[in-house]
């Protein structure tokens, strides 16, 4: 905290847009001695499932209690907020019913996307699955998918890149097992998580996009950044059926940029 007090100091800002309740908290010392306005912009569940996975039994409901009060402090000590996200927006709307808010649809600019032609699938279909390499976020599915597909089309190559790692050594014990079958004409390529721009260059020479993360209660409501990263490519997009998807576009209207002649 003393770290963004110091930066904020340094810039002596109108308005603070913060993402999590620890910068909030930071602004609002800051705002004792200086007239601004601290806008909350929701982006993540808080807590989520990522900060309680190291916990058990008691420990883990404390900890989701004691991070949920952070958050609604935050919460108290924001001037207004900011929503991407029609199920992340509820709570906030109810409990801080008089406090102002705006929309702000997730919007890739498609000046990051590097675009590729669309070439026919004839022999071979470039695939890609991005993000963390488990269960949860759909990995089974997807090599299920493409096994699949191999079996039912052996004329044709089915190449998947993926871009992410493993959180845990099981992951990558699980992953091996899990691709330990294939047939030939399969090709699986791993890269390391990429800096933004050179991910944005990567992924636009995909046929098709997957996304079949498990649905549990934060997955179905939450809205995957990166879909709309996959819809500016101009390329189809195969994800589970997320309540996050038909609500979130009904409720808020989310925007792709896209530029005549591109897609």
């Amino acid at each position: 905290m003393d770290r963004i007090q110091t930066n904020l100091t340094l810039f002596s800002p109108g308005i603070i847009i913060c993402d999590s309740p620890l910068a909030v908290f930071a602004a609002n010392r800051y705002k004792k001695d200086h007239t601004i306005n601290i806008i909350y912009d929701i982006t993540e569940w808080y807590p989520s499932k990522i900060h309680l996975q190291h916990k058990k039994g008691v420990q883990r409901i404390l900890k989701f209690f004691v991070l949920l009060t952070f958050n609604l402090l935050a919460g108290i000590r924001s001037d207004s907020f900011i929503f991407g996200e029609y199920y992340k927006s509820i709570e906030y709307r109810k409990l801080f019913f008089w406090k102002r808010y705006c929309k702000l649809p997730y919007y890739p600019d498609t000046d990051y996307i590097q675009y590729y032609p669309f070439k026919e699938i004839n022999s071979e279909i470039n695939l890609l699955y991005t993000g963390k390499i488990n269960p949860d976020k759909g990995i089974d599915a997807v090599i299920g998918a493409i096994k699949t597909s191999a079996l039912k089309c052996p004329e044709m190559q089915f190449r998947l890149k993926i871009i992410g790692n493993f959180p845990k050594m099981e992951d990558q014990l699980h992953f091996d097992i899990l691709t330990s079958d294939l047939k030939e004409n399969i090709n699986i390529n791993i890269l390391k998580p990429l800096p933004f721009l050179e991910f944005c260059k990567t992924i636009g020479d995909t046929h098709l996009f997957f996304d079949l993360r498990n649905i549990d209660v934060e997955n179905t409501h939450c809205l995957p950044i990166k879909l709309f990263y996959y819809l500016a490519c101009g390329r189809p997009v195969i994800y589970s059926n997320l309540k996050s998807y038909p609500k979130g576009s009904k409720g808020f209207r989310f925007w792709v940029s896209v530029r005549p002649g591109r897609l």
